[in-house]
């Protein structure tokens, strides 16, 4: 007779995360790759720039010089817009994942009555208004 208790083993999710990990992990690890591919190209627009300075103390034409800056600026214009889509794109879908669970709802909650609890201590509200009492000083 088969062992019913045989292991089983997660198939990979998307872009390799395991499958059953929480929106929150899953948006951690996407958006950690997503900086380290950002990085990356960053870094090759900065070796670029160290490349034009370097052909521009050595005399090059100004037309090289140019059109290789001009990559430069695309290229880190491109990654950004990259990076700032795939990022909103990753949250949004996080926070699709909290609408769904209503563990916006809890959060919320908690925050109103952090809140709450803040403004109605005397400890705390004497603290806020002399620390906002010195930044009007300034």
């Amino acid at each position: 007779m088969p062992d019913e208790k045989a292991p089983t083993t997660e198939t990979p999710g998307k872009l390799g995360t395991p499958s059953g990990v929480s929106p929150e992990f899953r948006f951690a690890y996407d958006t950690f790759k997503k900086i380290f591919v950002f990085l990356f190209i960053a870094l090759s627009a900065a070796g670029i720039y160290k490349i034009v300075e370097i052909l521009e103390r050595n005399n090059f034409p100004a037309y090289i010089t140019d059109t290789l800056s001009f990559v430069e600026v695309l290229i880190l214009l491109a990654d950004v817009v990259w990076f700032l889509r795939a990022l909103t794109i990753e949250l949004l879908q996080s926070l699709e994942g909290l609408f769904k669970g209503g563990t916006l709802t809890r959060v919320m909650a908690a925050a109103v009555l952090i809140v709450f609890g803040a403004v109605l201590s005397p400890h705390l509200k004497h603290w806020v208004l002399a620390l906002l009492h010195a930044k009007n000083l300034r």
